[in-house]
Order: C-alpha cells, then sequence, then structure tokens
C-alpha cells in the first residue's frame, strides 16, 4: 500500500475477512476512499459502518450487473478509481474426484472471471487516473 493513500480511490472485494478485510481497513484508517465489496451485507456493515470515507456495497462478484453496479456506485460517489484489489476468493474442500463441475465452475467464476470482468471495467478510470490493479491468491493455489 502507498504510504499516503489521501485522496486515492479504492475497491476492495472480498472485503469481510482475510487480506480483503485487512488492506480496506488499512486503507480506511489512512483516509483513502473505499468501496467495500462481499456477500455478506451484515458483516460489511458491522466492520465498516463507522467509517464516512466507505461506501458499503454487498454485491455477488460472479453477477455482470452487480459487477457493474459496484463500479458505478464507486465512480459515483468518489469520482474515479486509483485502486482496484481483487481480494475475494475460495477454494474447494474436496479432492478433484470428489469436485463437482458445477463446484469447480463456481471456483472459476468467483476466482478468475469475476477478476477479469472487474478489471475490465475499471480500466478506463483506472488509466485515466494512472492507477492499479493487485490481485490477491493464497497458498492454496501454489498446492494445487
Amino acid at each position: 500500500m502507498q504510504k499516503n493513500p489521501v485522496h486515492k480511490t479504492y475497491i476492495i472485494t472480498g472485503a469481510t475477512s482475510g487480506i480483503g478485510k485487512a488492506t480496506a481497513l488499512e486503507a480506511l484508517r489512512q483516509n483513502a476512499n473505499v468501496s467495500v465489496v462481499a456477500r455478506r451485507a451484515k458483516e460489511l456493515k458491522e466492520t465498516f459502518s463507522s467509517y464516512t470515507n466507505a461506501e458499503i456495497l454487498s454485491a455477488d462478484v460472479t453477477n455482470d450487473n452487480e459487477r457493474k453496479r459496484v463500479i458505478e456506485k464507486t465512480l459515483s460517489r468518489f469520482g474515479g478509481i486509483d485502486v482496484l484489489v481483487n481480494a475475494a476468493g475460495i477454494i474447494g474442500m474436496g479432492s478433484l474426484e470428489q469436485t463437482s463441475l458445477e463446484e469447480w465452475d463456481t471456483m472459476l467464476d468467483v476466482n478468475l472471471r469475476s477478476l477479469f470482468r472487474l478489471t475490465q471495467l475499471a480500466l478506463p478510470s483506472l488509466i485515466e487516473r494512472k492507477g492499479n490493479i493487485v490481485n490477491v491468491s493464497s497458498v492454496t493455489g501454489v498446492r494445487a
């Protein structure tokens, strides 16, 4: 994270746990504007409602209309996007033999397709503002 994210706007997915949550809290503490994105609305509100510089967006990142809404709400409230942090992710719990095609498709939708599409949607603002993209993975990806 930059030493001084003041006047920077972040979109952070996966904001209710792990790296996404920690990154969002740190950016907010440093007075950045942050759109915090996750499926669990209650946890988003409990964690981020005290921050006036947070835009709380409950969204399913696998749904293109919801991805578009995240970008539109961020642009409307903050005027641009400087940093996109793709931290949403899920892991499969079973072995290859135990993983259904439906589970595999869900993992690809959350872990890859959402990252690709959110980046596409944010790209015009990121280019205009000379922004940054951070794609988060886990050690599970290395073990696979």
